[in-house]
């Protein structure tokens, strides 16, 4: 299930995903479980070109078998732009180890940075994640790790600076197709 917060109508095609993300570490395999319902994930920004974002994808673990909230927001007012739900029991693992949650089609902005979270439970277990060591991906940066509260807001958290790289799955959006960012000179 998923609720669109934007008027986006557009149709993905020829979507690909993120480079799998690197292995952790030998103590971190066996997952860690979010006893206070926190949201955690990771702050992007997005690079020159707009990307059309169409799944996010949480790291499988062995016996998990809850229902997600996935929000994504805007980082420089918090505006929640989209909820989705991502059912572990349901969703089959991909190849890169990841069960990714279809979203409508959603528009990042080139420049622009943004919050995706999942919000995880005293259950299921995730991949956390420090995000010392960031991978690179080519149409957006991974800024830092997120985490917010149960109701989707930045306060009140412990913040044990641990979020989780969540994989996307996305398309490049033409130049010509997106919006002028006179920021970016474009």
């Amino acid at each position: 299930t998923f609720t669109v917060l934007t008027n986006s109508n557009r149709m993905a095609a020829n979507a690909r995903s993120a480079a799998p993300a690197p292995n952790l570490a030998a103590t971190d395999v066996a997952g860690k479980t979010e006893p206070k319902g926190f949201y955690r994930g990771m702050r992007i920004t997005v690079g020159s070109t707009p990307i059309r974002l169409t799944d996010v994808g949480r790291k499988y673990f062995q016996g998990n078998n809850g229902r997600h909230s996935i929000i994504i927001t805007r980082f420089t007012d918090d505006r929640p732009i989209l909820t989705a739900s991502l059912n572990t029991a349901l969703l089959p693992v991909a190849d890169d180890g990841y069960q990714y949650a279809p979203i409508p089609p959603l528009v990042l902005e080139a420049g622009k940075s943004y919050i995706i979270s999942i919000r995880e439970n005293a259950d299921d277990k995730f991949a956390p994640e420090d995000f010392k060591n960031v991978p690179t991906f080519p149409d957006y940066r991974v800024v830092e790790y997120n985490i917010l509260s149960p109701q989707g807001t930045k306060r009140p958290i412990v913040d044990d600076k641990i979020g989780q790289l969540l994989s996307l799955k996305y398309e490049k959006m033409s130049v010509s197709g997106a919006k002028i960012n006179l920021a970016l000179g474009k």
